[in-house]
């Protein structure tokens, strides 16, 4: 739908996209419970309906996370925020399998008023396709190894950055201030 009869964006709705293949799970749970305590209804998608394995830390498998809807089949008019979690997140990248899908859920998310929040790797997404170019975003190092550097953001120290609609954090150790960062934008974005 155009922007002038989109859906209203639902209240508290938050979505998190998950790669197919690993992802860092103490991302995926701090993110998620910090939300969850903010009283926020979260969903989790991904690009294919099988569960996501994770690590819980270098070399030892984490929890398996079974997705609640299909990213493809995720209607964005309906969430407050995106946020993009991973580890293994190359299929999101530019040229790469899943790139248009994320393409087309950022545009929208942006479109509809939505925040969108990426943490650690996941912030290469944001950055490579071009999203941060010029905006402060959380420096990661695991984000820099995917290629971020790429996508000329204004990398910063700091771990948690806000920029329009794009919230960035460094690693799950700021779990707790993403979150709040997240809430605080999708609040300041329904005024």
């Amino acid at each position: 739908s155009s922007p002038a009869t989109a859906t209203p964006l639902a209240r508290g709705q938050v979505l998190i996209v998950l790669p197919a293949g690993l992802v860092w799970y103490p991302d995926y749970e701090r993110v998620r419970t910090a939300l969850q305590h903010a009283g926020l209804d979260v969903r989790v998608a991904s690009s294919r309906p099988t569960s996501v394995p994770t690590l819980a830390a270098i070399d030892q498998p984490g929890p398996e996370i079974v997705p609640d809807l299909l990213l493809s089949d995720a209607r964005i008019d309906q969430f407050q925020g995106i946020v993009l979690i991973g580890y293994e997140i190359d299929e999101f990248l530019p040229g790469k399998r899943h790139a248009d899908l994320m393409r087309r859920v950022v545009d929208q998310a942006v479109r509809g008023g939505a925040t969108v929040g990426s943490i650690c790797a996941a912030n290469a997404i944001l950055s490579r396709h071009g999203y941060l170019a010029g905006r402060p975003a959380a420096a990661s190092q695991w984000a820099v190894q995917a290629g971020a550097q790429d996508g000329e953001a204004d990398w910063r120290a700091s771990s948690v950055q806000c920029s329009g609609p794009f919230v960035t954090a460094s690693s799950d150790a700021q779990a707790a201030e993403f979150a709040r960062l997240l809430v605080q934008q999708m609040s300041a974005a329904e005024q």
